[in-house]
C-alpha cells in the first residue's frame, strides 16, 4: 500500500494505494489526510518537521475560523492545504470520482506515479473509546489519541469497494509492498474495503510486508498504545 520506492522504481511503473479511512469533512471541505501527506511528500513540498502539511504554510484562514469558533477548527489546516481541499471538494461536487480528482491533483503537483485512493466511496474509521464513539480525526487529532480504544469500526456501512484502478494495479504488480504504516489505522482499514483481500490474494506478484515496529517500539505514532488497548 503506500510504497516507498519512488527513488528507485521509474514513476510510470509505480502505483501507490492509499488509505481513505481517515478522510473527513471540515468547514464544508473534503479532507484526505493520508492522500495529501503522500502527495506532499512525493512532490517535495511536505513539512518535514511534522511529516504532514505543506512546508512554510501559513494559518491565517484557520485563525479566522478559530476566531469565529467554527466547528472543527482544532484540525490544523494551512492556507495552501485549504486551497487543495477547496479544489477537491469542488470537483467532487461536479461529479468527478476521488480517483480522477487525485490524478488531476497529482499531475499538477508534478507527481508522475499513480496515486490511488483505495476506494472512491467513503469508508470512515470510527473509534469506540471508553469515553464514547469518535470519528477518527476527533480521536487522533483533537484528543491526541488519548482515550483508551475499545474497538475500531472500519468501513462501517460496508459500502466502500476498491476501485478498478486499484484492482488493475495489484494484478499488474511484480511486487506489492505493505508499508510500515500503523496496521490498525492505515493497513487494516484498506483490507476491510470490499474486494481488497481477494485482490491481494489473487495478485501474482511477490508480496512483502514491512514491520512498523523495531525492537518492540513503533517507528512513529500511537501504535504501541493502541496495541495495548486492543
Amino acid at each position: 500500500m503506500a510504497l516507498g520506492f519512488a527513488g528507485i522504481v521509474p514513476p510510470d511503473d509505480l502505483s501507490i494505494i492509499v488509505n481513505v479511512g481517515d478522510d473527513d469533512r471540515f468547514h464544508g471541505l473534503y479532507v484526505c489526510p493520508d492522500l495529501d501527506t503522500v502527495l506532499y511528500t512525493l512532490s517535495g513540498v511536505v513539512n518535514r518537521t511534522q511529516s504532514w502539511g505543506v512546508a512554510e504554510d501559513g494559518t491565517r484562514a484557520l485563525e479566522v475560523l478559530r476566531k469565529l469558533d467554527s466547528q472543527g477548527a482544532w484540525m490544523k489546516l494551512g492556507d495552501a492545504d485549504l486551497g487543495l481541499h477547496i479544489y477537491r471538494t469542488s470537483r467532487l461536487a461536479q461529479g468527478a470520482s476521488l480517483t480522477v480528482v487525485t490524478e488531476e491533483i497529482s499531475r499538477r503537483f508534478g507527481v508522475h506515479c499513480a496515486l490511488l485512493p483505495v476506494s472512491d466511496e467513503e469508508c470512515p474509521t470510527v473509534v469506540e473509546t471508553v469515553t464514547g464513539v469518535l470519528r477518527f480525526q476527533e480521536w487522533f487529532v483533537r484528543d491526541r489519541a488519548g482515550p483508551t480504544v475499545k474497538k475500531l469500526h472500519l468501513n462501517l456501512a460496508r459500502q466502500g469497494r476498491i476501485t478498478d484502478s486499484v484492482r488493475v494495479a495489484l494484478c499488474a504488480a511484480d511486487l506489492v509492498v505493505l508499508a510500515p504504516s500503523n496496521p490498525y489505522l492505515s493497513i487494516l482499514p484498506m483490507l476491510e474495503v470490499g474486494g481488497m483481500r481477494e485482490a491481494l490474494r489473487q495478485a501474482p506478484g511477490l508480496k512483502v510486508a514491512v514491520s512498523p515496529l523495531i525492537g518492540g517500539r513503533a517507528i512513529k505514532g500511537p501504535l504501541v498504545k493502541l496495541m495495548s488497548d486492543l
